[in-house]
């Protein structure tokens, strides 16, 4: 599998052979891996002796800017993907995504179903979203000052995807969960990663049923 971008800083992983479950991190488009949510949910997630995967995408690698459609960061996200389940075939394989992660993220459920057991989104966006027929455990955390989708219009687009999901909003925090007024120095990035975990938890509890 071609996944020789991967190197050094840009892919890590921690596995536990304890668990069923694997998690894969798809970023948003500023500072990758390295954000300040990403590190939090890494760190969160090692801690509860989950499996898990982090990766940046080609452009980040090579310090140049994503693409427009996000298709190659798609195609990034499927080549790991692919890597992961010819490395851990036994592993049942979760997404989580924060922004341009979240949207690639989706495109991947919809084109492997059968793969992909639940999908977490950070800072949904509803016009670049697609699930298709996918049929899977969606769960959303949003901030409530996020630009690109409150409540109604993400309620709107999953309705239109007919997924059940759960949709947890972060008060005062914007789409990079940072604070907003006069908290601009606040950050809600721990807080946020800690409710997806617990809802991701919740997934796998019922399947594991």
């Amino acid at each position: 599998m071609d996944v020789t971008w991967l190197t050094d800083h840009h892919y890590i992983e921690s596995t536990n052979s304890d668990t069923n479950d694997l998690i894969i991190i798809s970023p948003a488009r500023r500072k990758g891996i390295d954000s300040g949510l990403i590190t939090q949910l890494f760190n969160q997630s090692t801690s509860l002796n989950y499996s898990i995967v982090m990766f940046d995408y080609t452009y980040f690698v090579n310090h140049a800017e994503p693409s427009d459609d996000y298709v190659k960061e798609y195609e990034d996200l499927k080549k790991v993907v692919k890597h992961v389940r010819q490395t851990y075939p036994d592993k049942r394989v979760h997404l989580i995504g924060h922004s341009l992660g979240g949207v690639v993220s989706s495109w991947m459920a919809k084109e492997w179903p059968e793969v992909i057991a639940s999908v977490g989104v950070f800072g949904y966006i509803p016009d670049k979203i697609d699930f298709g027929s996918y049929q899977g455990r969606v769960h959303i955390v949003q901030g409530d000052f996020d630009d690109y989708g409150d409540e109604v219009l993400i309620a709107n687009s999953m309705e239109a995807f007919g997924i059940r999901y759960t949709l947890d909003m972060v008060l005062d925090a914007d789409h990079l969960f940072r604070g907003t007024g006069y908290d601009t120095d606040v950050t809600y990035e721990a807080d946020a990663a800690r409710i997806m975990l617990t809802r991701l938890n919740e997934s796998i509890d019922s399947i594991s049923k």
